[in-house]
């Protein structure tokens, strides 16, 4: 069994960075999550975060 965190489907892409976008799905005011069995799923997609305009200080090459 996998634990499924759903989003959006693809929009973009973003006018700065040119990559298509997606935002977490909500089910009943909460995150849209699923258990499903390992077969269903048909790829995997690897999600870079949206960062703001700074970094905390706090983060080093160390600690993140």
């Amino acid at each position: 069994l996998a634990y499924v965190e759903w989003f959006t489907p693809f929009q973009g892409p973003h006018p700065d960075s040119r990559l298509y976008y997606v935002m977490r799905a909500s089910h009943n005011r909460g995150p849209a999550v699923d258990v499903i069995p390992v077969d269903q799923i048909l790829r995997s997609c690897h999600l870079i975060p949206r960062f703001g305009s700074h970094c905390p200080r706090a983060w080093t090459p160390q600690s993140v």
